[in-house]
């Protein structure tokens, strides 16, 4: 491994915390197994409550499921390159392993929880929606994703969301609201009533 590169400035405490990047940094250039085992230790709770919306994952399902997004983590951590927050580039390792373990299965009741609204049951084909949500969500901007993802797939609620992403409380609603605005068009087929407004409660 070369450790020659220069390691990269670190970032404001609005995209990541100094403490956390030096130790993504220390992994990259030094295979440093405490500090991925720390950023292991702080984001298991968070990837396991995430995967726990796909109904159809069973307890050892996600556990292995966790497991691969930190080897998969690991392995491309050197790809990483701060544009979006670690949080956010990690679930979404362990988002798309778990689109590709249902597209694997055939599995057609893969929903989340918080899409139930969305759907019509009789017409429900899971994977094809979570395929039409993964797109809808590639057309919201990285700060509109990062909310969605924690008011949405992290449970958390407005106000924790803005004092985890470090923001004022209305810029996070105004994400919210916008991305909202993004998903209903693009999952609008998938709506019960197409007249009908997403309706986000936050947890």
């Amino acid at each position: 491994m070369n450790c020659a590169i220069k390691l990269q400035p670190l970032l404001s405490g609005n995209q990541q915390k100094d403490e956390e990047w030096l130790m993504i940094q220390r992994v990259v250039f030094f295979a440093d197994q405490k500090a991925f085992s720390e950023l292991t230790i702080a984001y298991q709770p968070g990837l396991k409550r995430m995967l726990t919306r796909f109904k159809s994952l069973d307890a050892a399902m996600i556990e292995d499921l966790v497991q691969e997004t930190f080897l998969r983590a690991y392995l491309s951590l050197s790809g990483f390159n701060a544009q979006s927050r670690f949080s956010t580039w990690l679930y979404r390792i362990a988002y798309n392993l778990a689109i590709d373990h249902f597209r694997k299965k055939r599995i057609a009741t893969c929903s989340m929880e918080y899409s139930e609204e969305l759907v019509a049951k009789d017409h429900l084909n899971g994977w094809e929606l979570q395929r039409d949500l993964v797109l809808a969500m590639k057309q919201l901007s990285a700060a509109q994703q990062q909310a969605v993802l924690l008011c949405y797939a992290e449970g958390y609620s407005h106000s924790e969301a803005a004092d985890k992403l470090q923001l004022p409380l209305g810029t996070v609603k105004t994400h919210i609201m916008r991305a909202k605005k993004i998903l209903e068009k693009t999952l609008q087929p998938w709506m019960v009533n197409p007249d009908t407004q997403l309706e986000y409660q936050p947890l």
